[in-house]
């Protein structure tokens, strides 16, 4: 996934951006929900970068294609495990594993599994840094307004 961001400081071997959900976010001043956080950025392309320059990040594919494969597969594992933990934990209820209490462990592992991923996700964000994968052609046109 690509984004833009404005360069905030540019020191050697990495910069620190603000990333933007508008391009016009740039230069606006309010502390609108909109605004994020600076991130720390790599800049493996070498492109010579000042403070002000707009930039457009994007995570590594791997990366975001193991946490992807990671949050689909982990609930559906669950699920199925939660199918064959049905009759042994229904045996020591005194009972026997009908569809119903087959269909119900599936649920409650799928649900509790999914709450799981969201809750580890939002309370651990992935660490991987994000790299400069082009300056943007925005970034030319603002500057040439500002007169820099």
């Amino acid at each position: 996934m690509s984004k833009q961001a404005v360069v905030v400081s540019a020191e050697a071997g990495s910069l620190t951006v603000l990333p933007v959900s508008k391009l016009e976010c740039v230069s606006c001043a309010s502390a609108c929900s909109r605004k994020q956080e600076p991130v720390r950025v790599t800049n493996p392309r070498q492109f010579s970068l000042h403070a002000g320059d707009v930039v457009v990040i994007e995570q590594c594919g791997r990366r975001q294609a193991v946490e992807g494969l990671v949050s689909l597969l982990f609930p559906f594992c669950s699920a199925v495990a939660g199918y064959f933990a049905a009759a042994p934990l229904a045996s020591r209820l005194d009972g026997r594993a009908a569809d119903g209490m087959r269909a119900l462990f599936v649920l409650l592992c799928l649900v509790l599994s999914a709450a799981l991923v969201i809750l580890v996700t939002r309370r651990f964000p992935p660490r991987g840094t994000a790299e400069v994968v082009a300056v943007s052609t925005a970034a030319a046109a603002l500057n040439a307004e500002a007169g820099r």
